[in-house]
């Protein structure tokens, strides 16, 4: 059964196409590309930050994943709504057969409601994503991204860390070397925020 969550992605750089669950186009101008996942949760330690993650399939033979790791939570007259704005850093993970391509960036997570329910509803906007790494042999992965979209996640502490720690274990072997997958370091976040947007420009 599918939880409720809902990503959409620009066509035009479209990495969510070629999943089962996923409506998509080549049009460049065409709608938004539509992602249904498995599994949805989360955890918060504070009201300000949070670790979403999303995967498509199962935690040992994924499809597809995101991580999304929010560091401080948007105020209304503080945070600036703009394109430019990012709180938050996004992981994306594609898998087929043996091989993965993993992409990473930043964009606004903008939660509705507090991060102590059980369930939360965020919108997260203006992601900009890069190619980081990927297996030598998956060719035709487009090097650039953007996702919009609304994610509705269930509180689960332990679930969300043991998922961030096998999704690490399955990227990094299917890449041959280590590969971290928890995005936690503010200034490693930050510096790959920086390199994407240096890449777009």
């Amino acid at each position: 059964m599918k939880i409720g969550v809902l990503v959409t992605a620009l066509i035009a750089t479209a990495i969510f196409t070629g999943c089962a669950t996923t409506r998509q186009t080549d049009q460049a101008d065409g709608p938004p590309v539509a992602a249904a996942w498995d599994i949805a949760v989360f955890s918060s330690s504070d009201p300000s930050s949070a670790n979403i993650v999303l995967i498509d399939g199962t935690a040992d033979a994924p499809s597809r994943a995101m991580h999304v790791r929010m560091f401080w939570r948007p105020r209304a007259g503080h945070t600036p709504m703009d394109p430019s704005a990012t709180n938050s850093t996004v992981t994306y993970m594609l898998f087929e057969d043996n091989k993965v391509a993993v992409y990473g960036g930043g964009g606004l997570l903008k939660p509705s409601g507090k991060l102590t329910r059980s369930k939360i509803t965020a919108r997260l906007a203006n992601a900009t994503l890069r190619l980081m790494d990927k297996t030598e042999s998956f060719t035709g992965r487009p090097k650039h991204a953007r996702a919009n979209g609304s994610i509705t996640a269930i509180r689960d502490s332990q679930q969300t860390l043991a998922l961030l720690h096998q999704l690490q274990t399955v990227v990094s072997g299917r890449l041959g070397y280590p590969r971290i997958v928890d995005n936690s370091n503010v200034r490693s976040a930050m510096c790959d925020l920086r390199s994407v947007a240096q890449t777009i420009e």
